[in-house]
This record gives C-alpha cells, structure tokens and sequence, in this order.
C-alpha cells in the first residue's frame, strides 16, 4: 500500500526530502480550515432592511403577521383624504396624487398579471388541449 501523499507534492518531488517521511507538513496554526459558505445573494435583491423606530422585533412582527405597509397605507390614505373631504391644501393634493399613483400602479400589475396567465392558457391550450380543457373545468367548477 501507497502512503497518502499530497497532490502538489507530485509538482515539485524535491519538497518531500524535508518532510518527515513524505508526509504533510503543516506550521503551527495551518491546521484544516473549515468555514461556512454563506453567500450574499442579495446584492441586487430588492429586499430592505429597515431601521425601525420603536421595538423592532414588534415591528417585523407587525408587518410580517399583521399588516404590511403597503396595506396600512391603504387604510390610512383613503382614511385620511375622507377627513381633508374639500380641502385642496397642497399636502391634501400631493395625498390624492400619491393615491392616484398608487391606484395605477396597482392596476398596470393586474394588467401584467392577466396577460401573463392568458399566455400561459394559450401555450397550454395549443401544447396539451386536454389538460386545457380540464384547467378550465376545475376552474369553473369553483365556488366563489
């Protein structure tokens, strides 16, 4: 049987002469490293990090279990334009644009959404037609 010898020893075999009998040699401190791969893959990711004020272990609570923001923005603006009723102040016009714009966004997703499934049915209309038909049964059959 062959000892265990090191790959790079095979390179340069004159390194093995000062090596006890050809075995690894290590200096102090150069023992076997191991460290855990945890790659950052969130370098272009669109999640935030945010510094809340208060608790923030009550603050993620909050907006993971509860209510995101986007959903407490859509209980406090129409809350809020409801109170300003005729006002035309500027912060009360930049509430309704800022809802306005939100509302399109909304709308511009739900059109991107619809035409996504449509195409998605016609691929799956023309690749399996009975596995179409059946979506569509299924699909009826639902109660609302």
């Amino acid at each position: 049987m062959f000892p265990v010898m090191n790959p790079w020893m095979f390179v340069n075999p004159d390194l093995t002469r000062w090596m006890p009998l050809g075995g690894p040699f290590q200096l102090p401190l150069s023992g076997d490293v191991i460290q855990d791969i945890n790659p950052v893959t969130s370098w272009l990711s669109p999640n935030l990090e945010i510094n809340f004020a208060g608790k923030p272990d009550v603050e993620k609570d909050i907006v993971a279990n509860i209510a995101s923001y986007g959903r407490q923005l859509g209980v406090i603006i129409p809350a809020l334009l409801e109170l300003a009723g005729d006002n035309n102040s500027p912060e009360v016009e930049k509430l309704r644009t800022l809802a306005g714009d939100i509302e399109a966004a909304k709308q511009k997703h739900k059109i991107r959404q619809a035409e996504t499934l449509k195409q998605g049915l016609l691929s799956l209309k023309e690749t399996d037609p009975e596995a179409f038909r059946s979506l569509l049964e299924s699909v009826a059959d639902q109660k609302d």
